[in-house]
């Protein structure tokens, strides 16, 4: 039987596990280099070259100052694309009294399967009271948040939210940023049963999937690329071509992912 690594250096399928990306952007987006706009069309055109079934996707106006017209323009995107495209709800501490009802607007539809917040924008800590009302409600719902982290240290800044609400699944994005401080980054995921990590990355250093899969529990890590803004083809291949087991892999590229959100 050929290896993963293999299968790919000859432009074959990867069996034996649906390949879901957790962490996508749609939409135009003034700041990063995105000549096709992140259209959905475009999404699902580069999931289709790659053999990816899904991805979820966070809508990039909702980032800035318009989370309700990003999250209609998500539900249009799930829509169109029912199983091929998932979306986050975006929300945005500074508006904190529309959070709920906006959360409430989108939990029972099929297609969102969590929340996203994205700090470098709202420059809000995720120690502020601002987020209390969506977490307390996330908490009693045990809904998924993806967090936007840079670094070991904001990373690590999560960790007393995960602590306190213990029915939300957060994952901690760009996990690999700062890979020097891994062992810091794997004692805040190894020791909470609600935290993840995702392999979204515009740059890496040479073995970093490596490292992180040596400290970090495996069952932890999620497959995800930026897509559109960065191309997936990237991280993809630093998976699949990684020195690490093909159990290892599948469970990166999917399992855990379908496991954390149940679809």
């Amino acid at each position: 039987m050929m290896k993963i690594w293999e299968n790919v250096k000859y432009g074959l399928p990867v069996k034996g596990v649906r390949i879901i990306d957790a962490h996508g952007h749609c939409g135009d987006y003034s700041e990063f280099y995105n000549p096709r706009k992140g259209s959905p069309e475009t999404i699902v055109q580069l999931l289709d070259n790659m053999g990816v079934e899904c991805c979820v996707l966070s809508p990039n106006v909702g980032f800035k100052n318009d989370h309700i017209r990003g999250n209609i323009m998500m539900a249009e995107a799930v829509k169109k694309f029912p199983g091929r495209i998932y979306g986050y709800i975006c929300l945005n501490p500074i508006y904190m009294d529309d959070m709920v009802s906006e959360i409430q607007k989108y939990e029972n539809n099929p297609g969102f399967l969590g929340i996203k917040y994205h700090i470098s924008i709202n420059k809000t800590p995720f120690t502020s009271p601002k987020y209390a009302p969506a977490f307390e409600y996330a908490n009693e719902k045990g809904m998924v948040i993806l967090m936007h982290t840079y670094g070991a240290d904001a990373l690590a800044s999560l960790a007393p939210a995960a602590d306190k609400y213990k029915n939300i699944k957060f994952i901690a994005a760009h996990s690999e940023v700062g890979i020097e401080n891994v062992e810091r980054i794997a004692e805040v995921v190894n020791s909470r049963d609600n935290f993840y990590v995702d392999t979204a990355l515009a740059g890496a250093s040479e073995g970093s999937i490596e490292t992180l899969v040596k400290y970090v529990d495996t069952k932890k890590i999620l497959y995800g690329t930026d897509i559109a803004f960065y191309s997936p083809n990237f991280t993809f291949g630093r998976i699949v071509m990684a020195d690490i087991d093909d159990e290892v892999k599948l469970d990166i590229l999917g399992r855990n992912a379908e496991k954390l959100f149940n679809i």
